[in-house]
């Protein structure tokens, strides 16, 4: 490995991952997965929960670290994105993805976290906000079905969109049937976006690092660093 993107032992070349998760952290595994291979740009870091679940003891299982902070009441939102404000800080956290994470983050927090907040949502959005998104779209007679990737913004799920999944609905199907289908593009979507994502974010960390001509020419020659332009709503906002 070239010690040239290194900083503090620290390759610039990754993105360093939180996954916030409240259920059986399906998704978090299939990120997790991805980000074993050699050339994939992001590592997972850390994992945190408003409460035990299952995606926790995955984690946990897998070595990765995990931290459950509880919401106890209502009036206790501010107390708990204030200890995961610090908690991702203090881990060098550069990008959040949200995978089936209940609790709605406040508008400031998002705002502390602008551009660098994931999440996946189990519909073709702008359709279909909100939840119960299968039984909905059966209901009212969709053809077409998916998920959607998007930035997470103070408004919900009006984030902007990076890339969909679709798929046909059957006849008949049920509403369980076609969330199990749906997950399957899930898993694969989200994937693939946290890769795109986490170059776009590389990219713009190690051309602020580059010190000498030598770091410039060692950037120009990793192609897999020639992302695509950065989102217009993260543009101007990292770091």
């Amino acid at each position: 490995m070239s010690q040239g993107f290194m900083t503090q032992g620290v390759d610039l070349r990754k993105c360093r991952v939180a996954v916030l998760v409240s259920g059986r952290g399906s998704n978090l595994r299939a990120l997790l997965e991805a980000t074993r291979a050699d050339d994939f740009p992001a590592t997972i870091d850390l994992v945190v929960s408003d409460r035990e679940s299952d995606g926790c003891v995955f984690a946990r299982e897998v070595d990765i670290e995990t931290c459950v902070i509880k919401i106890r009441a209502t009036n206790d939102k501010k107390n708990f994105e204030t200890k995961l404000d610090k908690l991702l800080r203090s881990r060098s956290i550069e990008l959040v993805c949200l995978a089936g994470f209940m609790p709605i983050l406040s508008p400031s927090f998002v705002d502390a976290w602008r551009a660098r907040i994931l999440n996946i949502h189990p519909s073709l959005l702008p359709k279909l906000r909100g939840l119960n998104t299968h039984k909905r779209a059966i209901e009212e007679g969709h053809t077409e079905h998916g998920c959607s990737v998007h930035i997470v913004t103070e408004k919900i799920d009006e984030g902007e969109i990076l890339k969909q999944a679709s798929l046909t609905i059957e006849a008949g199907e049920s509403p369980e049937g076609l969330a199990e289908r749906v997950l399957k593009l899930e898993h694969e979507l989200y994937s693939q976006v946290l890769d795109s994502y986490a170059r776009k974010i590389i990219t713009r960390k190690i051309v602020k690092s580059v010190t000498s001509q030598e770091q410039l020419a060692e950037l120009q020659s990793l192609e897999p660093l020639q992302a695509e332009p950065l989102p217009t709503s993260m543009v101007g906002r990292l770091y």
